[in-house]
């Protein structure tokens, strides 16, 4: 079913976006959860989980459809949350270095849409 949100994005299709939120939004909020390491407010992270499919919406042109959406939600929700940290004056809590990614766990999501990202832009 995954396989299918993506093409449903690049189409245009305006169910997609609300098939995917129920779907992933659990996922989405336990990565900003993660991400925050409590230094958000519930308010927060609702807010942070609506941008996210905001955004996954606003950039669904780019949208790789050989790829799984899990990555680029994971990558937009780190973004997410590190822009709402910085607009906040704060530093966010999450792995800056890219010795940190180079050690982190293979399985990791956000390291691999990171990677994506990187090879992509």
């Amino acid at each position: 079913m995954e396989q299918n949100w993506i093409s449903r994005l690049k189409s245009g299709d305006p169910s997609a976006l609300p098939d995917i939120m129920q779907s992933c939004t659990g996922y989405v909020y336990t990565i900003l959860q993660n991400i925050s390491r409590n230094q958000l407010s519930k308010k927060d992270l609702e807010k942070l989980t609506a941008d996210v499919f905001i955004q996954l919406w606003r950039s669904r042109e780019r949208l790789c459809e050989d790829m799984s959406l899990s990555p680029y939600l994971a990558a937009i929700t780190r973004n997410c949350a590190k822009n709402r940290f910085r607009s906040m004056g704060k530093h966010p809590p999450i792995r800056q270095s890219i010795e940190d990614l180079m050690l982190s766990d293979p399985t990791d999501l956000c390291q691999d849409a990171e990677q994506h990202e990187a090879l992509a832009g």
